[in-house]
């Protein structure tokens, strides 16, 4: 429950956790249960049951029977951002912070979160995530080697080279109102890539820990099974604003927008290679991606293992085939 107290409310603002929830009930209990055993006490749990058609909405009700600060809304199906956005005028904490219901959290996760708010004095803070495979042993998360505090500038730079954190609206704790005033745009995909620079550019700065705090799951062979959509052109889409809005306003972090919207091209690239394949996607991504070629081979700050993949889909699509597999080959042993 939120702190009534005047004094306590204070030394620990009040955080309103929302967790859009959609055919995961495989998933569902372990990440309701890593929130409802944080340290962290003064926060309120939304549940937003999205006209899922599996036994998700009735977890949320038995947890919300069981705790009395769960809060569950029921809707019809409306996608990932009209369940976060609906949730939004329901909160009544002084802070937001988004989980995906297939992941899970530490138990200082908010702890975390709002001691970096309160040392830095910022409306956003960012932690450290972990990629956690399914059906692998359960990794250590990292501690904290370093924290410091972002200007705008810097942090849509280090957001768009990938350097620490991305665009995901997860693994962030936001002032209220940076929410309200930046809505996700209904039925888009990568509705994070749409929004986050926005949220950031209204901010007086980004705190950022390195202390890994989220597990992202990734689901075994979800990659391999799932086939290219025509509305994952979405995702250029969104890179595209992005690099148009910084461009005119945060020219500084110009560099990183060209090689996140090269980097977006080179994933969905990845994405139609690795579901079987189509060369008038590869062609059309090929193109997008040839943009901002030239900068991003030539960029210092660009990821190598980037820059090799860039290169083999220049070379055309047969070798970019072959280096995707290769990749997401490579990315399992290392990570998983």
């Amino acid at each position: 429950m939120f702190s009534e107290d005047y004094d306590n409310a204070i030394e620990h603002p009040s955080i309103s956790v929302i967790v859009p929830v959609y055919k995961v009930e495989k998933y569902l209990s372990k990440c309701i249960d890593s929130l409802i055993s944080q340290t962290y006490k003064n926060y309120e749990l939304i549940l937003v049951d999205d006209g899922s058609p599996d036994s998700c909405g009735d977890i949320c009700d038995e947890y919300k029977s069981k705790y009395s600060n769960i809060i569950v809304i029921h809707q019809e199906n409306q996608g990932l951002s009209m369940a976060r956005n609906n949730a939004v005028p329901y909160a009544r904490g002084d802070y937001i912070t988004f989980i995906d219901s297939d992941d899970y959290v530490t138990p200082d996760y908010l702890e975390y979160l709002i001691s970096l708010i309160k040392t830095y004095k910022t409306q956003i803070s960012v932690g450290g995530m972990i990629y956690q495979y399914e059906n692998k042993p359960l990794m250590n998360p990292r501690e904290e080697t370093k924290k410091e505090c972002y200007t705008v500038d810097e942090a849509l730079t280090k957001m768009n080279y990938g350097i620490g954190f991305g665009a995901t609206a997860w693994g962030k704790l936001y002032k209220k109102e940076l929410i309200e005033k930046y809505p996700y745009p209904q039925g888009k995909l990568y509705e994070d890539l749409f929004t986050t620079y926005k949220i950031i550019s209204a901010a007086d700065g980004v705190a950022f820990g390195n202390k890994q705090i989220y597990y992202w799951v990734q689901r075994t062979g979800s990659i391999m099974r799932r086939p290219f959509r025509k509305d994952q052109f979405d995702g250029i889409l969104a890179a595209k604003e992005q690099l148009q809005y910084i461009e005119k306003y945060h020219p500084a972090a110009l560099p990183a927008a060209k090689y996140r919207y090269a980097a977006k091209a080179i994933e969905l690239i990845g994405i139609s290679l690795l579901s079987g394949g189509n060369r008038k996607v590869f062609k059309l991504l090929k193109r997008e991606m040839k943009k901002y070629y030239k900068d991003v081979i030539s960029d210092k700050t660009a990821r190598k293992s980037m820059k090799i993949r860039m290169r083999f889909v220049n070379a055309g699509y047969i070798p970019a085939k072959i280096v995707f597999f290769i990749h997401e080959k490579l990315k399992r042993i290392t990570i998983g």
